[in-house]
């Protein structure tokens, strides 16, 4: 294991990969609180800092709702580096069209080792 004391703040409303994710970034020396939803990283982000933010929430029926959600939580970091994990490209290239929107993206389903690998030169920027 790595020593760092970077801190991440990662936000997934699947359970089971929430944790698998932050097992891993914990094994990689990473602080790492958890966040299940927009509201609850809302109230964490009000509360802290963080050195990254990991982000990777549902897109209700692609309707938008996706995108404003994703825009507060950036808006409530500014700095701060946000890795977005995309379930497809067509988000992505949605999501480039946002011009306040300042993020990079992995394509889900994640390579473990790639996914680590992105995180750390992100934190190492």
């Amino acid at each position: 294991m790595e020593n760092t004391s970077s801190t991440i703040l990662l936000i997934n409303d699947e359970p089971a990969l929430c944790r698998t994710l932050a097992l891993m970034l914990r094994r990689s020396g990473y602080k790492v609180t958890t966040a299940a939803n927009e509201e609850e990283a809302l109230e964490y982000l009000l509360g802290g800092e963080y050195d990254l933010v990991c982000l990777d929430l549902k897109w209700e029926e692609r309707n938008g709702r996706g995108v404003s959600s994703i825009r507060e939580v950036c808006q409530r970091c500014p700095g701060t580096p946000v890795l977005l994990l995309s379930d497809s490209p067509h988000e992505d290239e949605l999501l480039q069209q946002v011009e306040d929107l300042h993020y990079e993206s992995l394509l889900k389903p994640l390579d473990p080792l790639h996914f680590i690998a992105r995180v750390k030169a992100i934190l190492a920027e």
